[in-house]
């Protein structure tokens, strides 16, 4: 079924469509709560990544210690392996100081992996003044971030740029965007909206397909207005906006 996708200025838009631009205009109750989620996980990921730095910090600081005011001892193996999925060996030990048993873990390099499997001592290096600061002698200490705090930084950021994103081009949209008129293609509920389709006309006469929401069921044939992008027209939302409104 073809439409008329003419290009139609003010008789079917909206005054504050046609309107000077840029538009004013606010963030809707959907629109702010996208926000603060998109803060929120970006605070997250900050949070994470200083506690990811500190533990790299930390790290370093107990490296040049063990550089620098050290003993040496013979120390137990407990275990050597690797946890769950993760592709990295890690060796766990005991050893003796005073009369006290410490412990300590570290990551073995495969150079490392096939003397330790053969053995049940090994060399431990250990701080005098703080044996909880330890480490296995035959190998240096390598700071690293820790995988859990970088995993959560890397999953922080997504989340929130996949809330933020929308929000900033919708934004651009709004303030910017060219009116036009479009006709509902298809229409389909998900959840409590409802999923559109439409084809529109630029000023140029290219015809451009779109897709966006709605907060109630539409017609095929129905018209809906559309802001777009005029330097890129495949950039379009229908309006009203699930984010923004217009004001003034």
């Amino acid at each position: 079924m073809e439409y008329d996708l003419r290009y139609s200025g003010a008789p079917i838009l909206s005054s504050d469509l046609t309107g000077k631009r840029p538009r004013k205009m606010r963030m809707t109750g959907n629109g702010m709560q996208m926000a603060a989620g998109a803060i929120i996980f970006f605070a997250f990921a900050a949070v994470c990544a200083i506690y990811g730095w500190s533990g790299v910090l930390k790290q370093a600081k107990y490296r040049s210690e063990l550089r620098n005011n050290y003993k040496e001892t013979v120390g137990e193996i407990q275990w050597l392996g690797s946890v769950g999925r993760s592709p990295r060996n890690k060796l766990r030990y005991t050893f003796n100081v005073n009369g006290t048993t410490y412990k300590g873990e570290a990551a073995v390099p495969n150079t490392q992996l096939h003397d330790l499997a053969q053995s049940t001592f090994l060399s431990i290096r250990y701080v005098p003044f703080n044996p909880t600061v330890n480490h296995p002698a035959e190998w240096e200490w390598s700071a690293s971030f820790a995988p859990d705090s970088l995993f959560a930084t890397i999953l922080g950021v997504i989340i929130g740029l996949v809330s933020y994103i929308p929000l900033r081009r919708e934004r651009r949209l709004i303030v910017e965007g060219e009116p036009t008129s479009g006709v509902i293609t298809k229409c389909s509920r998900f959840r409590s909206n409802f999923e559109v389709k439409y084809d529109f006309q630029a000023k140029d006469g290219s015809v451009t397909c779109g897709s966006g929401w709605s907060n109630c069921a539409k017609q095929i044939g129905e018209r809906v207005h559309v802001l777009y992008m005029p330097q890129n027209p495949r950039r379009n939302r229908p309006y009203p906006s699930p984010y923004y409104r217009i004001i003034g």
